[in-house]
């Protein structure tokens, strides 16, 4: 992944600007949701990726009741003889 450093003030209430050649390396875009973690080392930020509770797939997955799960999952879930 291409590497940038770019220097960016805080304003009074705490917000930045992410850089539009940062969301663009990201691949952000408007209305998308992003995860700030911070750590020894600096603050990181990713986009935010919804996955599945049982196996952490990123495709495919779906809400059910307030959980995410893959459709993969689901089928699977779905054969079991309870």
């Amino acid at each position: 992944m291409e590497s940038l450093h770019i220097v960016k003030p805080v304003m009074e209430n705490g917000r930045f600007l992410l850089p539009k050649k940062v969301r663009e390396l990201l691949q952000v875009e408007c209305n998308d949701t992003v995860e700030c973690s911070a750590g020894p080392d600096g603050i990181y930020i990713r986009k935010h990726m919804e996955h599945c509770l049982f196996c952490g797939g990123t495709e495919n997955v779906i809400a059910f009741k307030d959980k995410k799960i893959c459709c993969h999952c689901l089928q699977a879930l779905r054969s079991l003889d309870i």
